[in-house]
């Protein structure tokens, strides 16, 4: 039979697309004749269609044999949603484009696959990328660039990196990890979106599918807005997606400066695994900073670590707790507001219940003090001239002198990024405008509040820093920044290059770092622990808000912060100063998280003294030996109970079960630990200087030894380096459950490590009498109950100094 030479041509041609690449390396690249095309490696598998769309991506296993599958929808694997400066929306999605090209190749690097798409009546066009590298073969990376050649500003958003048809049910999550993080049972799920932008709020979502997850996440280095997406689908499975949201201006190309990248891996620990592998990317950033560097640049932060925050304020915020007529929501003039705000507490007032505090609790905790003074902290809100009833400069100046003699770091309010409009100081030209070129205003307080283009507000914010250092002040709490999504700022004055959240970000990053360099020994503070802050900002509280802690059915916290970036967070509650003495939930949550706890110097424990509250600052030092740690672990059981575990110490608490547990852990950093009688909201704590939390549990037991039983079960039992601390707690709120009696029966009670010391020491904290105590039997003591009062053993003199 005759062959022509085209025949041949296109029979090689045929060959060449049914087989796979010849090119050496760790990924294979497969055409098919039919159409579509094929990414494999050991660990994955990625399909797509004829035009360079990928529809499926899988694990595969030892054997090459695929264990795990996920569809990326082929209509709606990318789509775009313009909005026009007249206020137009237009979509623009694969039914609305013609398809102009996909390009395939394969070099040292990996496979790249590269598809454009033109819509059909406008000049806009869009070219996605996709690759497996060789050196990451067990991820894909996705990225994209945007045409605009029409003669009008656009504002985009873009869905993108979708996957979809996910199963659903009670044994598959959602992890996301904005503000504290949140696990979220699929089949609950209806939709979400929350913004995500990058170093500020960690870039990732993960699903969990038994014994397989899927992490998908953006390697975003400079902060561009963005959202993260799951939903429900009509269809039935679970959709996840990624939204870019920025502005293109006529006539140009945004190119996506960072890759979306998706990993689908084998979980055996769940949430574990997930935030590892995020981790591992996030150690290799320039951002990164280790907690011990922070520690060790400013050791004061010590105090903080292990003696706590207390939060004192000058003057309160106007709203209905402070007085029946102001609204919570609305504005009020600066006329009204001068005749309404609260009486301040004066700079004497201060010191006197500081030091109050150090000598009744024996504690010497960091002061945070809002509402100081009236040129820096009070323009936000800007209310009137306090510090001439606190007192005037030479009293603010021996308020700092005072305390720097204790020994005691004074941490002020300032805020860098929110302007009062009301304050004499406020210029209208520095503040971020949106595109209409209006000025965004919210209202708190009673107060009308602007956010400033951060690179415009340096000077506005280095003065009042530098007046501080001058004072000799320890720290500065600066407020609001942790909250502040990265914002498309149209304000010409600040000459953005991009439009979008990352210029913003970027000005941010430029401002951080001149406060920091003008103040290179001073604490800084912030709030929600948020990732932008990891090179400029030592401390910041990680904590679930009340609408978050869930019921473990729905939704549930999990300290997803706390597994990625522990090593880079000091965690010192600080914002809400934890007015919710009696709130089980937020104890046991921050407990988790390895919180740092504190207090608010406005409540009455001040003035009459509240076991609780001495219990809460003595967990303190037991829990201070994790904050330069990455939590390496974060179990969740269906019993009811969590478990947390760090290189040097582990917590155990109950945190849903309305029975008392019994829990035993094998496999923890520091070994065997069994719980008896632990109650719900009840929780352990075990270090690894053989220090340890017993609160609301009948027994402790570590590696076979016995640590503590008490007979009581609402016995707080703390032995930390201080001393060994024994308080009641009837688990009820006594100012609102007044009816309520705290068990006074005599507690039998076994610490063996304490026991003689207990025989010979024992007192009554705070008035520091004796306690009569019975022998039990050479191994039990049986004590009164401690009552409204807590019992102790002192081991280091110098607390009896406070």
């Amino acid at each position: 039979m005759r062959i022509n030479r085209i025949s041949i041509v296109v029979l090689l041609c045929m060959l060449s697309l049914s087989t796979q690449s010849t090119l050496a390396g760790a990924v294979n690249f497969q055409k098919f004749a039919k159409g579509g095309m094929q990414i494999r490696t050991a660990n994955l598998r990625v399909r797509f269609n004829s035009q360079g769309i990928p529809t499926q991506i899988g694990r595969l296993d030892a054997q090459g044999k695929l264990v795990w599958n996920a569809n990326m929808p082929e209509d709606e694997s990318w789509r775009v949603l313009i909005e026009k400066e007249n206020g137009k929306q237009v979509w623009f999605n694969t039914a609305m484009a013609k398809h102009i090209s996909v390009e395939s190749s394969q070099d040292n690097q990996g496979v790249t696959i590269q598809t454009t798409f033109i819509h059909a009546q406008m000049p806009i066009s869009i070219t996605l990328k996709y690759q497996v590298l060789n050196q990451q073969d067990d991820r894909l990376r996705m990225n994209w660039s945007y045409q605009n050649q029409t003669p009008f500003l656009q504002f985009i958003r873009l869905f993108f990196a979708n996957v979809n048809q996910l199963p659903v049910g009670p044994d598959k999550w959602v992890a996301r990890p904005y503000h504290s993080g949140l696990l979220e049972r699929t089949d609950t799920i209806v939709s979400h979106e929350r913004p995500a932008p990058g170093l500020m709020w960690m870039q990732w979502i993960g699903y969990l599918d038994g014994d397989n997850g899927l992490l998908s996440y953006c390697e975003d280095l400079e902060g561009s807005l963005k959202f993260v997406n799951a939903n429900r689908q009509k269809k039935g499975g679970l959709i996840m997606s990624w939204c870019d949201r920025f502005g293109i201006r006529k006539f140009s190309t945004r190119h996506c400066s960072y890759d979306y990248v998706l990993v689908p891996m084998a979980t055996p620990n769940g949430i574990n695994d997930l935030c590892a592998m995020y981790a591992k990317w996030g150690r290799q950033q320039h951002w990164f900073v280790k907690a011990s560097e922070k520690i060790k640049a400013r050791p004061q932060l010590k105090q903080v670590i292990e003696q706590g925050i207390v939060k004192t304020t000058g003057f309160g915020a106007l709203s209905q707790s402070l007085t029946k007529w102001v609204p919570v929501k609305g504005y009020i003039p600066l006329e009204e507001k001068i005749k309404m705000v609260r009486q301040p507490r004066s700079y004497q007032r201060n010191l006197d219940d500081i030091r109050k505090v150090d000598r009744m609790y024996g504690i010497h905790p960091a002061i945070r003090h809002d509402g100081w003074y009236d040129r820096f902290d009070a323009r936000y809100p800007y209310v009137l001239p306090v510090n001439k009833k606190l007192g005037n400069d030479a009293d603010f100046v021996r308020y700092i002198s005072e305390n720097n003699s204790d020994q005691r770091a004074i941490i002020l309010h300032l805020n860098p990024v929110q302007f009062d409009t009301d304050c004499p100081q406020f210029n209208p030209k520095q503040m971020v405008l949106d595109y209409k070129g209006k000025m965004p205003v919210t209202t708190w307080s009673g107060n009308r509040l602007a956010l400033a283009s951060p690179k415009l507000v340096i000077g506005e914010n280095l003065s009042p820093l530098l007046q501080l250092n001058r004072w000799n002040v320890q720290g500065v709490f600066w407020d609001v920044i942790g909250g502040t999504s990265p914002t498309i700022d149209m304000n010409p004055e600040a000459h953005y290059a991009n439009l979008d959240g990352s210029a913003f970000t970027s000005a941010l990053h430029t401002l951080y770092a001149s406060l920091r360099q003008a103040a290179p020994q001073m604490i800084f503070g912030t709030e929600c622990g948020q990732e932008m802050m990891l090179p400029f900002f030592d401390y910041a509280p990680a904590y679930p808000s009340k609408k978050d802690l869930g019921d473990d059915v729905n939704i549930t916290w999990a300290p997803l912060n706390e597994l990625v970036y522990g090593d880079a967070f000091i965690n010192a509650v600080g914002i809400d100063g934890n007015l919710w003495t009696y709130d089980d939930r937020f104890r046991i949550s921050r407990r988790l998280y390895g919180s740092v706890q504190g207090q608010d110097l406005r409540g009455k424990w001040v003035q009459n003294y509240n076991p609780v509250v001495q219990q809460e600052f003595e967990i303190n030092p037991v829990l201070s030996v994790v904050q330069d740690l990455r939590m390496l672990r974060h179990e969740i059981n269906p019993a009811g109970w969590r478990a947390s575990y760090w290189d040097r110490a582990v917590v155990i608490g109950n945190t849903t079960s309305e029975q008392d547990l019994e829990v035993t852990v094998q496999d923890t950093p520091l070994g065997k630990i069994q719980v008896s009688g632990l109650r719900k909201y009840g929780f352990v704590i075990i270090n690894d200087q053989g220090e340890f939390v017993c609160w609301g549990a009948k027994q402790l037991v570590h590696n076979g030894e016995l640590l503590v039983s008490v007979s009581n079960p609402d016995s707080i039992v703390i032995n930390n380096r201080r001393a060994l601390t024994m308080a009641s707690y009837g688990f009820f709120n006594p100012d609102k459950q007044p009816d309520q009696n705290i068990d006074l029966t005599e507690w039998k009670m076994s610490c063996p490590s304490m026991y003689r010391q207990m025989v010979d020491q024992i007192i009554t904290w705070p008035d520091r009498k004796s306690v009569p105590i019975r022998d039990g039997d050479g191994k039990q003591l049986v004590i009164p109950a401690p009552g409204n009062q807590t019992l102790r053993v002192i081991k280091d003199d110098s607390i009896l100094e406070y």
